[in-house]
């Protein structure tokens, strides 16, 4: 696909992730007025709170470092604990985010996992809550072409701060310690050969 000609290479690069977020906003089924809490405020979490924002939703940034907290409202979200949420996408891809991420979620809500996790993890899911008080629970996982069209699209538009997700550079004889030892402030790095 053509990537817009003003987008600098390294935002560019970020259109597989934001082609995800996308598809998985999309699947959580975000309407309009929507409360939705991201669990998890690493890139993609901050990336999936400005397509919530885009689609109409009241992204609610729940969790993360400090410092990721603040960058929340750089991408339309508001940093909070989530609490009876609409939608709650889960972000972090760990087996308690997605058991609190389930907890999140008001009576009639929808959870999307979305960070993934091993094969063979079992949930343990309260059956009152998902029966009685009707949740809905589903995977979103990659994203299709016209996700990807929309993603470059997204980032070229410069509605938020995508460069700011992109916290280092490193050539490739640097990329083993940079991910053996991240600096407390990483996000995405770009390599640069």
């Amino acid at each position: 696909l053509p990537v817009p000609a003003a987008l600098a290479p390294e935002v560019a690069a970020l259109g597989e992730a934001l082609a995800g977020c996308l598809h998985g906003v999309e699947a959580a089924g975000v309407q309009q007025g929507d409360t939705v809490a991201v669990l998890g405020l690493g890139p993609i979490g901050l990336m999936l709170c400005a397509c919530v924002a885009d689609a109409g939703g009241r992204p609610v940034g729940v969790g993360g470092r400090p410092e990721r907290r603040a960058l929340a409202p750089a991408f339309g979200a508001q940093p909070g604990d989530g609490r009876g949420a609409d939608v709650v996408i889960e972000a972090a891809g760990t087996g308690e985010a997605w058991r609190q991420a389930v907890e999140l979620a008001r009576p009639g809500g929808t959870v999307v996992f979305f960070g993934g996790l091993p094969r063979g993890t079992d949930l343990p899911v309260d059956g009152y809550r998902l029966h009685y008080e009707e949740l809905t629970l589903r995977g979103a996982f990659h994203h299709a072409p016209r996700h990807v069209r929309a993603a470059l699209a997204f980032l070229a538009s410069g509605a938020y701060p995508w460069e700011r997700l992109i916290t280092h550079e490193v050539g490739l004889e640097g990329v083993a310690a940079l991910l053996a030892d991240p600096p407390r402030d990483y996000l995405k790095a770009a390599v640069r050969p």
